[in-house]
């Protein structure tokens, strides 16, 4: 089969949903000739051979409101003549050069969250993306609730499939001599003290500006920030004034061993973000997998639906600083309760996220789309 996948960006742009399009397309190349699609963050088109998967970085020299224009985007497509063709959305410029395609080959869609703001721009391409989602064989979220919270999805009457995104165990897990670094590293920073780590860029809906408020609310705990980002400033002057920049280390952003290493020291995450543009966290998995509870937000997106909240989780209502701080603290002076969080997650992660699960649904799913 020829499979043709549309992504927005692609590794090593870092984001979730830019990890699970290289997760498919690895775990697609063994089984059918797969084509990945994708804009480029320049104005040069790029051709990739990379883990059996033909990677091309479209050109785009034009980016309004954040949203790529890559007008040699449609010839990559027609040449290529798929028998199915995968859409990852949010994607403005691919859905409608997929719109222009009629039906010539089945479209498959997978909705990662909806598109925030950008009005007027937003409604009138909801006018094309609602009748693609209509048109789809199969239109693919990775949680229930990333359906029932959406507006962009509202009003197609279209019944979705629930596939969740694959993380598998951390190559540096079997490292030896690995965990004994990260120890070292965090006694080095913060003696014996208890570590809670978050991970993602420093942007509003992320909710790092609420986490900080609940640090200087809970003794003795410390956090690490593995990422940067636009509030990277305000959030260490927040910190300052706080009197908590001594028990907050930022990272900035850092390669895969640096961020493992602080997984592996920490003793709980925290994802505290307060908007739906935080649609699954896939760092949630990446925790569990190192049996770490996690203490996240109940939004209305498949956010708290990743772990279980009192079985793998602590779940507060998005942007309750007391809340946070009440979990924060328990989680903090609870080692019993981490463990039995952190070994509940580990066996939720291999079970539900595992990449033999996610391989074996693709599969089957894409053979009954092209049929």
């Amino acid at each position: 089969m020829k499979l043709l996948i549309l992504g927005k960006f692609y590794p090593p742009v870092h984001g979730g949903i830019e990890t699970h399009v290289q997760d498919l397309a690895r775990a697609m190349a063994p089984h059918h000739q797969v084509r990945v699609v994708v804009h480029n963050d320049g104005p040069d088109t790029v051709r990739e051979q990379v883990d059996g998967v033909e990677l091309i970085r479209v050109g785009t020299p034009f980016s309004p409101l954040n949203q790529p224009i890559s007008p040699d985007l449609d010839r990559h497509v027609r040449d290529f003549d798929a028998d199915v063709i995968h859409l990852h959305a949010p994607n403005i410029w691919a859905s409608w050069v997929v719109s222009r395609l009629g039906r010539k080959a089945p479209l498959v869609i997978t909705h990662h969250c909806d598109i925030v703001g950008r009005e007027p721009a937003r409604s009138a391409v909801m006018v094309l993306y609602r009748a693609l989602a209509k048109r789809a064989k199969t239109l693919i979220v990775t949680q229930p609730n990333n359906f029932t919270c959406s507006q962009d999805l509202k009003g197609t009457g279209v019944e979705p499939t629930v596939v969740p995104y694959c993380v598998e165990p951390s190559r540096f897990a079997s490292e030896p001599g690995f965990v004994d670094e990260a120890t070292a590293m965090r006694r080095d920073r913060f003696d014996d003290k208890p570590v809670a780590v978050f991970v993602g860029r420093l942007v509003p809906y992320k909710g790092a500006d609420r986490m900080i408020e609940a640090l200087s609310r809970v003794p003795d705990l410390n956090v690490v920030v593995i990422g940067g980002g636009p509030l990277r400033e305000a959030i260490e002057a927040q910190a300052k004034a706080l009197g908590v920049a001594d028990r907050l280390l930022i990272t900035g952003p850092t390669d895969e061993r640096t961020k493992n290493l602080w997984l592996a020291a920490s003793d709980f995450m925290i994802l505290p973000s307060v908007t739906i543009a935080e649609a699954f966290g896939i760092v949630q998995v990446e925790a569990m997998l190192w049996r770490m509870p996690v203490l996240t937000t109940d939004l209305p997106s498949g956010v708290p639906q990743v772990g279980l909240d009192g079985v793998t989780s602590l779940v507060v209502p998005p942007g309750d600083v007391p809340a946070l701080t009440a979990a924060m603290a328990r989680l903090a002076g609870d080692p019993a309760l981490r463990q039995q969080l952190g070994e509940a997650g580990l066996k939720r992660a291999r079970e539900l996220y595992s990449e033999d699960r996610f391989t074996r649904t693709f599969l089957d799913l894409y053979a009954r789309a092209a049929a």
